[in-house]
């Protein structure tokens, strides 16, 4: 898995996108983006768009790029003594966000594991280890953030069913933050107890996936809690609150009267839908689903949702791709000057 031409990466992705699976996340999200668009305005939705003053979207590039830095210093904090600049760091983030809003089933985060690998010279198992120890932290934050947000919004008539599942969440990601070696050892265990029953002791997917469990449970470093995890902790509760910050401004860009705590809750439905592999080709569809399901719950129109998504959506597309192509072209040129 681990060996220099990166074959398996690229062999993984490619199985990944051209799978049926995707084709059909691929027609689910077709029918949702035409359903979605049939219940707006368009000519009322376009003038809407005209009126955005230009300072807004500004304000979303630069929040934009501050989350991609802080990102990348959170993979720096977890990848200390690896000898990665600050600047690629950057570059492989934007790379990643890139490709995960146009790859389907978020086959774009094996994009982190392959620049981390051929830049870094990082194994495959560390980079698998960085990239999934980010996405429970940040489960983690959104699951507490939303916890919070919708006490002061509801009170005590908070919905029961949405606290249930957000404690689940919270919980999982706890456990996988915090104790992620212990799940290993109890996957293992697991995996290993499938070699007694008949007709599977042969198998060689069952050897695979004590291999796999062991490669991965050794890529683990020992981080100090008391400090290194204060520290990823304290960097994923900043970048939600840059996120949160943008989805506020990108609302504030095309209506009035929102407020912060109803964005909180609101966008809460399109974040969690955009962590499931359930995407297709641009992730269109299934974001305007969570985002619009999010902001009806907290009184917005069916009208105003819609649009505030699509925007969102088209906003972090034009972001992520001026960001990877300014990356893409610095490191080009740096790379050909030290050539020459």
């Amino acid at each position: 898995m681990d060996n220099p031409d990166y074959s398996d990466i690229i062999k993984e992705r490619r199985k990944r996108i051209f799978s049926f699976r995707n084709l059909f996340f691929l027609i689910v999200s077709l029918f949702l983006v035409y359903f979605f668009l049939r219940q707006i305005d368009i000519a009322g939705t376009f003038n809407v768009i005209r009126s955005i003053n230009p300072s807004y979207i500004l304000i979303i590039f630069l929040l934009y790029c501050l989350s991609n830095y802080l990102k990348s210093l959170r993979f720096m904090l977890m990848l200390k003594g690896h000898h990665i600049k600050h600047s690629e760091m950057f570059a492989i983030v934007s790379y990643q966000n890139f490709f995960n809003l146009i790859l389907p089933a978020r086959t774009g985060e094996l994009t982190l594991i392959y620049y981390l690998k051929k830049i870094g010279g990082l194994k495959v198992s560390k980079g698998l280890h960085s990239l999934l120890l980010s996405r429970f932290m940040d489960l983690m934050i959104v699951a507490v953030i939303f916890i919070i947000s919708s006490y002061f919004y509801w009170g005590t008539t908070l919905p029961l069913p949405l606290l249930f599942i957000s404690l689940i969440i919270l919980s999982g990601s706890l456990l996988l933050v915090f104790r992620l070696g212990l799940m290993l050892d109890i996957a293992r265990h697991i995996i290993v107890g499938f070699t007694s029953l008949p007709g599977l002791r042969e198998k060689k997917i069952i050897q695979k996936g004590i291999d796999l469990v062991d490669k991965f449970r050794n890529a683990i470093p020992e981080y100090n809690s008391k400090t290194d995890y204060f520290l990823f902790i304290a960097v994923t509760v900043v970048i939600w609150i840059n996120f949160y910050l943008i989805f506020y401004f990108n609302i504030k860009a095309l209506i009035d009267g929102v407020s912060f705590l109803r964005v909180l809750i609101g966008a809460t439905g399109a974040v969690l839908t955009n962590t499931l592999p359930v995407n297709s080709f641009g992730s269109f569809g299934t974001l305007e689903a969570g985002w619009t399901g999010g902001f009806m719950l907290v009184g917005m129109n069916l009208q105003d949702s819609i649009l505030t998504g699509f925007a969102y959506h088209v906003m972090i597309l034009l972001c992520a791709a001026v960001i990877a192509s300014i990356c893409r072209c610095v490191l080009f040129m740096i790379k050909h000057i030290k050539s020459r």
